[in-house]
């Protein structure tokens, strides 16, 4: 099911490949062309600060949609966004506790893993030739981001665990023993399928889903930059919708360290589905969907921006 959203996804950028190539020698292409003459330390120190300051900004929503998610149809205890905000807004402190917890976590793995993603991404765009196309820049952000769920899998295993309301008053170093204690590494990679095809789309959604969105519709408002915007954020909500089920998926395997319900991402899926029906699979698709949609824009400007390159010129010079 997870690699049909990817085939749609790959033929939708290739359908639009055939414009972006008659784009060559205007002004937008200009504007939507991907930076050239990076070396890959510089790819990689740019996706590491894109990849912080997303987390910083958008950790609040986060953790809502994993209190979503988490939460089965069959308990009392049913939540929604607004009953999850009313709750907090009534004692800030702890709000803030509460909606910031493992963001500290969250930011030191999400830097290496969109680190990698926007490396290996460029790397893997180099093998297509000196001028790929949209659907094999696309084809090469999705096998960078599965690749970085090696990386993204344990770290958001530890994230989960730690937003866990159970472990609330757990330090980190606490939170670390008790997934070793459990099944010493095995527990490690549970999940990393479905995170690879979340991750895959994210990636190819933040490199070149804007493009692709861009060569669909020209023009919104008329104006460059807030076109560009518009169409990043139209990327970010077509890829949360078509992720979230793995999305769901991974959270649930990595909730159950033993194994002990869900065992297998095929078995986990038909768990979700038979339990609590289809929808189950698309729980805290909004406040998700609200992220990427911030994210991807966001991600895009601060690529854009080459913060990473500024820096290593700066301390070269």
């Amino acid at each position: 099911m997870y690699y049909t959203y990817i085939i749609v996804f790959l033929i939708g950028c290739t359908m639009s490949t055939t414009t972006l190539m008659t784009m060559d020698t205007c002004k937008e292409q200009k504007t939507l062309s991907f930076k050239k003459n990076h070396t890959f330390i510089e790819d990689v120190l740019n996706g590491a600060i894109a990849g912080s300051i997303e987390v910083l900004i958008n950790n609040p929503l986060v953790v809502i949609k994993n209190d979503l998610i988490l939460n089965k149809k069959e308990t009392q205890n049913k939540k929604t966004i607004v009953c999850s905000l009313k709750d907090h807004l009534k004692n800030p402190q702890n709000m803030i506790k509460k909606y910031y917890k493992g963001c500290g976590a969250g930011m030191a793995s999400m830097a290496p893993i969109t680190a990698l993603q926007n490396g290996i991404s460029s790397l893997l765009a180099k093998t297509f030739g000196d001028n790929p196309t949209l659907c094999q820049k696309t084809i090469a952000a999705c096998g960078a981001g599965w690749l970085s769920a090696l990386l993204a899998s344990p770290a958001d295993l530890i994230v989960l665990q730690r937003q866990n309301p159970l472990y609330a008053k757990e330090s980190l170093h606490g939170t670390l023993q008790r997934i070793y204690g459990i099944n010493s590494f095995a527990t490690i990679y549970r999940g990393l399928n479905a995170t690879g095809i979340r991750d895959g789309i994210f990636t190819a959604a933040y490199k070149t889903g804007g493009n692709a969105i861009h060569n669909i519709i020209p023009t919104i408002t008329g104006n460059t930059e807030t076109d560009k915007i518009l169409c990043a954020s139209l990327a970010g909500l077509v890829a949360a919708i078509i992720s979230h089920p793995a999305d769901v998926v991974a959270a649930r395997m990595k909730s159950d360290l033993p194994a002990a319900y869900y065992k297998t991402t095929t078995q986990t899926t038909t768990t979700i589905v038979k339990k609590e029906g289809f929808l189950a699979l698309f729980k805290g698709l909004p406040p998700r969907a609200f992220r990427i949609m911030l994210a991807i824009p966001l991600m895009s400007m601060i690529l854009d921006h080459e913060i990473g390159t500024k820096i290593i010129k700066k301390t070269e010079s």
